[in-house]
């Protein structure tokens, strides 16, 4: 997957604890102060505000040489992360917000013009949530063995999953489930200033693997909690500022 056609792609709730402590004059610092009927645009860089790490069933690994080394064995994913900043490139992203709990997504290339409508399901001090109006149909792989697992745990790593709906369907198909997905993406507000968090991971179990990266996500708190014997999974958020 392309890091930059999936700016498109796809979020979490962040969820506000211990607020009643927070004397009145320091209250308008934690509040969402953006402009509800503003437009915002990608800036030409993005930053990698966070470190790669791996998890393992065994703790965190931060140390760049592990890292690098187990990235450089999966040259197909290492492209995914960065430990540097870079820029975004040629395809440009608006956000266009229509009311209080509307917003347009619009990603422009030389080639192509592309928008995604969205409604705006939760806000906090820290995040607003943007849920995709529109349902995309996916069919999903039969899968077995340790790819299950490597797809179980795909899931798990998001903080905010995206709504799905599933049928089963026939073996005879090749397929498990028709499902209708609406994406979900996050937004981190810090007052009047908003970013993605460009989230990438990479996970394996046993001898299958994946990887993911431009998801407009963040690391579930679960995760190390889940993970088992013969699973690693390496994560990274990176950060693009939008600009009005």
């Amino acid at each position: 997957m392309r890091l930059l056609t999936s700016l498109t792609l796809a979020a979490t709730a962040l969820l506000l604890t211990n607020c009643h402590d927070v004397p009145n004059e320091s209250f308008d610092d934690l509040v969402i102060r953006y402009d509800a009927t503003g437009r915002y645009h990608t800036g030409p860089t993005i930053y990698a505000s966070s470190p790669i790490l791996i998890y393992t069933q065994n703790g965190v690994i931060n140390n760049k040489a592990q890292v690098d080394r187990f990235l450089a064995r999966r040259p197909w994913a290492a492209g995914y992360f960065s430990h540097t900043d870079v820029p975004v490139g040629n395809t440009t992203l608006t956000l266009t917000f229509r009311s209080a709990n509307r917003a347009t997504l619009t990603t422009t290339t030389p080639t192509s013009v592309d928008s995604i409508r969205t409604e705006i399901t939760d806000r906090t001090p820290g995040a607003l949530l943007l849920r995709q109006l529109d349902t995309a149909r996916v069919m999903m792989p039969i899968t077995t063995g340790c790819m299950t697992r490597v797809n179980q745990l795909a899931e798990a790593v998001l903080q905010a999953r995206h709504d799905k709906t599933c049928q089963a369907m026939p073996p005879v198909t090749g397929y498990s489930q028709y499902c209708q997905v609406r994406r979900v993406r996050v937004l981190k507000a810090r007052a009047k200033d908003l970013s993605i968090p460009l989230f990438s991971y990479l996970v394996q179990s046993g001898g299958c693997q994946t990887a993911y990266t431009g998801e407009w996500n963040m690391l579930s708190e679960t995760l190390p909690s889940l993970l088992g014997t013969g699973d690693t999974v390496v994560v990274q958020e990176r950060e693009i500022p939008l600009l009005r």
